[in-house]
């Protein structure tokens, strides 16, 4: 994802654009693309998550955000995929009602990378509000 692509975005019909990337992390951008998302007339979300020290008040911050339908439809992503790949899983567990194990497996290729450490923590997380 590049701030340049945020027009396109826009134009494509997406109305939010939620970056899981901490500002730290190298072409990030966080400011530029909150800047390219006020030019091009969308709402920008910076919910920076750190896999290696997960956080459940940005899985909070995320499904407010996705349940609001000014948001929709929404663009979500990462550097890789893995955290956007783990949060729309929690997402269509928790608002959409699906099983794990359908949320899971529309997500094979990219749910496959998630780090055992970042599973339990999405494992918990649900478990926490019994959907597990």
């Amino acid at each position: 994802m590049s701030p340049e692509a945020i027009a396109s975005a826009a134009k494509a019909g997406f109305k939010s654009i939620v970056n899981l990337r901490a500002a730290t992390e190298p072409g990030a951008n966080v400011e530029e693309f909150a800047q390219a998302a006020k030019a091009a007339g969308i709402t920008y979300i910076h919910i920076p998550f750190v896999s290696a020290a997960p956080d459940p008040a940005k899985l909070d911050e995320f499904l407010e955000a996705v349940a609001r339908p000014a948001n929709q439809p929404m663009l979500l992503h990462c550097a890789g995929g893995v955290r956007a790949s783990m949060f729309w899983a929690v997402k269509r567990v928790m608002i959409d009602g699906w099983t794990l194990d359908k949320a899971m497996a529309e997500l094979p290729d990219l749910f496959g990378r998630v780090s055992p450490q970042l599973r339990a923590f999405m494992l918990d997380y649900l478990k926490q509000h019994g959907k597990v």
